[in-house]
């Protein structure tokens, strides 16, 4: 998984972390997902009140397309240690796959 961080344009002092991942199939999900939470955790801790919004960007194997978006929906939805972050910042995944490209934007979690 590759990160970059960058600051919001419209809000200085605004963080946004980026991600991006390749998952070629089911076997390597679950090991994205550890990841993920790994990276938005420490960034997080590190960020506090700054951090803005987290984005995801999935490059994913074409039969394993709707298997991703449902993986780390459930991931911002109901990961426990993931909440307090979800709870400030908005999450944005967007996924490719073949000719498929989705995106869905997840509000901060009330």
């Amino acid at each position: 998984m590759q990160q970059r961080e960058m600051v919001k344009p419209d809000q200085p002092g605004s963080f946004v972390l980026a991600l991006a991942a390749h998952v070629p199939d089911s076997g390597a999900l679950l090991s994205e997902g550890r990841q993920f939470k790994s990276i938005v955790l420490d960034w997080f801790a590190v960020r506090g009140v700054a951090a803005g919004k987290v984005e995801l960007m999935l490059l994913a194997g074409e039969g394993v397309a709707d298997e991703c978006l449902d993986f780390f929906q459930r991931l911002h939805q109901q990961e426990v240690d993931l909440d307090p972050v979800f709870r400030q910042v908005a999450f944005g995944l967007t996924m490719l796959a073949g000719e498929r490209n989705e995106s869905r934007m997840f509000p901060v979690k009330k």
